[in-house]
């Protein structure tokens, strides 16, 4: 976040500018800029959008074992005797289990789109919107976009 203010304090030295406005006043200074004190509506104009996700990356698995049982009952009748129920408990060999790792990571991308106020004034999307579908084309295009940065929070599946 800290980034994109930096980029719009840079980019609004730069150009010139100092007037704050919505984004509808901004959409309606493109169509009247002597409204807004100009003679030209604006030109390099520069859509500004930041991404920030935290997510959960699997790392490599570690091992455990899971203790199993078996037992069986068994007993003998007839039409004259019996032998009582006995329960018999059988040795079985533990079960090895993968378990799943996670490091927890935060990844962050800036984009710059330039458009043009007729750009603007065709879109029927709100900033947020716009912005949200940049981001989602750009890191879809260029996965590198993002840089990622490890919290070094982890978790792991099972107890160790």
């Amino acid at each position: 976040m800290k980034n994109l203010l930096i980029m719009l304090l840079a980019i609004t030295t730069t150009i010139g500018f100092s007037t704050e406005l919505d984004y509808e006043q901004f959409k309606e200074s493109c169509q009247n800029p002597a409204q807004y004190g100009h003679q030209n509506a604006p030109t390099k104009i520069k859509l500004l959008c930041q991404n920030f996700k935290t997510e959960w990356q699997q790392v490599e698995s570690t091992q455990t074992q899971l203790q199993e049982t078996r037992s069986f009952n068994y007993g003998l009748i007839s039409n004259k005797h019996t032998v009582n129920t006995q329960t018999a408990n059988v040795s079985v060999p533990e079960k090895v289990i993968s378990c799943p790792r996670y490091n927890e990571v935060t990844k962050e991308a800036s984009i710059e789109v330039s458009m043009t106020c007729e750009q603007i004034l065709a879109v029927e999307q709100t900033l947020q919107e716009m912005c949200q579908v940049k981001l989602n084309e750009a890191i879809a295009n260029n996965p590198n976009l993002e840089s990622s940065t490890d919290t070094g929070r982890a978790y792991t599946m099972c107890d160790e």
